[in-house]
């Protein structure tokens, strides 16, 4: 009889493997720096909590990782639909330089787009 895994053994790997990934090397240093929320959160552990259909839906990059923890494996993936969802694709592995190179151009791509945008928008709180 195999034994029941500790999910929160699970849940710690496979944060781990997604650190991992996502902090490979490009040269002398890595294109992320992701920061642990620090806590259990039901949706997000390296994001802003929020629901799924709601994170898919937002106008910021928004992204599912799934692990391999048995292979430790990573993979990042934006789904059209959160419906039936129960698998995620492994076509985007994260320990491919190819695939951390364009998640990082989608997101500097977003960000360049909002600063552009808010240059000369005025605040209430300015001081």
């Amino acid at each position: 009889m195999a034994q029941r895994r500790d999910s929160n053994a699970l849940g710690d790997r496979g944060e781990s493997l997604f650190f991992l990934a996502a902090t490979a090397f490009h040269g002398a240093r890595p294109l992320f720096r992701p920061a642990a929320l620090g806590s259990k959160w039901p949706t997000a552990d390296y994001a802003v909590e929020s629901g799924l259909q709601r994170l898919l839906a937002a106008a910021v990059p928004a992204y599912i990782v799934a692990v391999d923890e048995d292979n430790e494996r990573v993979y990042v993936v934006r789904p059209r639909t959160v419906k039936n969802l129960t698998s995620a694709s492994t076509r985007f592995s994260l320990h491919r330089e190819s695939t951390r190179l364009k998640l990082r151009e989608e997101v500097v791509r977003f960000w360049n787009a909002v600063t552009a945008a808010s240059v000369g928008s005025q605040s209430a709180f300015a001081d």
